[in-house]
């Protein structure tokens, strides 16, 4: 029993240690952009950068990596190496097609003063298509449970990233210099991938693999899309109805607390897989390691909350000192996140209920934000955010129950989970009325 948690314990801090590092070594980068002298429209340029490269991909990524994932529960080591080349070649084809698009796009994206030169375009499609297949490393350590080789990769990629961005921008502070950094970084990441797929020596093609396994990439990609679009909604409307300077303090205050985000994430990856294997040992691992990080995240983020403005103009500039109500705004996305029905129904092959239940949220979203802007201005977006996430969990709790007789309870520690909620919610009204 207890091998079999620390298995489990040693596979899920792993993967979680390396989307923590991967996304640490990017708040580093927003932050040392603030410390160079470079302004506030060349930052907006750089967060454009990266919207770009997050819009067009996004959805696809987590809909295949999330697939293998399942697929993988269970199999052989020659059946996932397998489909494990079957789904680079997935990613590879579907990485074409959208950095394609994103080409033929892109005299939109200047009319919209989104992209603003064609080298920064061709530096983005570069970056795009190593970076974007590189992902397949970390999920094929996971799923063939190699924790320390995924160590071993998260230290070195998220070293070279860091520095080569820091001797770029402390040498020449130019963002044009720093994107030619980040795709270096990619490059390495790719090769890595390349390495991987040589040992493997595995080349066929799969098609009875192929066709369940891009369906099932296509319900997980729709509903992630369908689920974020609205995030990308309010960066388009932030875009577009105010200046580069508040675009970026949107994107440095909408910023969901990097430890809720990537444990979450992670979270519901190898969730995934656990209910792929078994699905009553994998409720129970949802309900006790759910609870586990509850007792670490809830504490952190109220300190959070509470000392947000005092460090929210030292960590960035004072200039982003408006950043920091939204931030906190933010923050209340952890009562969402610690959540897990997604995890069940993916679990058991059911994603097309995540599809439904993602098109309710985009429209609460969509509406929401609509509605709240032009009252609350980017505080309502952030509300609109944190209220159409609730709803969404809501859909699928409710789904759980009714399709599948799978209760609250079975996955969710129900007593820990209202108490540091009632805290959370406490000491955010508080602080509201008192500042």
């Amino acid at each position: 029993m207890w091998s079999n948690i620390l298995q489990r314990w040693n596979k899920l801090s792993a993967f979680t240690f390396y989307q923590i590092i991967r996304y640490a070594s990017l708040l580093f980068i927003s932050v040392l952009l603030t410390k160079v002298g470079l302004s506030k429209n060349e930052i907006g340029y750089y967060e454009s950068f990266f919207l770009l490269s997050s819009v067009s991909s996004f959805f696809w990524i987590g809909g295949v990596m999330n697939a293998l994932v399942s697929f993988s529960a269970g199999a052989d080591k020659d059946k996932i190496k397998q489909y494990f080349f079957n789904a680079f070649v997935v990613i590879v084809g579907l990485n074409l097609l959208s950095n394609t698009a994103l080409l033929f796009l892109f005299p939109i994206f200047t009319k919209l003063s989104i992209m603003m030169d064609a080298q920064r375009m061709l530096l983005l499609v570069i970056f795009n298509l190593f970076n974007h297949s590189a992902y397949l490393v970390e999920h094929y350590y996971l799923i063939t449970k190699r924790s320390k080789a995924l160590v071993a990769f998260s230290i070195l990629s998220v070293s070279l990233t860091v520095g080569l961005s820091s001797l770029t921008l402390l040498t020449h502070a130019s963002i044009d210099y720093l994107l030619f950094a980040l795709v270096l970084a990619a490059i390495f990441r790719f090769i890595w991938l390349l390495a991987i797929l040589i040992r493997n020596n595995s080349y066929s093609i799969d098609y009875p693999f192929l066709k369940p396994f891009m369906w099932q990439s296509a319900l997980l990609a729709l509903s992630i899309l369908l689920g974020s679009v609205a995030d990308y909604f309010d960066e388009m409307l932030v875009n577009l109805k105010y200046s580069k300077q508040w675009f970026a303090i949107f994107k440095y205050g909408a910023k969901e607390f990097p430890l809720l985000l990537l444990i979450s994430n992670a979270l519901n990856t190898v969730f995934i897989r656990e209910i792929s294997e078994d699905k009553a040992a994998g409720l129970t691992t949802i309900k006790r390691f759910s609870k586990r990080f509850m007792w670490v995240l809830y504490p952190i983020i109220i300190l959070v909350l509470l000392t947000s403005p005092k460090w929210y103009p030292i960590v960035f500039d004072p200039g982003f000192l408006p950043s920091s109500p939204i931030f906190n705004l933010y923050l209340l996305l952890v009562i969402s996140r610690m959540l897990f029905p997604q995890s069940v129904l993916s679990g058991l092959g059911q994603n097309q209920y995540l599809v439904y239940s993602a098109l309710i949220e985009v429209f609460i979203h969509i509406g929401l934000s609509l509605i709240l802007q032009p009252i609350w201005g980017l505080n309502g977006l952030a509300i609109a955010t944190v209220t159409a996430y609730t709803m969404d969990k809501l859909f699928l709790i409710g789904i759980c129950k009714i399709k599948f007789n799978v209760s609250l309870q079975d996955y969710l520690p129900v007593k820990t989970y209202l108490t540091l909620n009632s805290l959370l919610l406490f000491v955010f009204i508080a602080l509201y009325y008192w500042r």
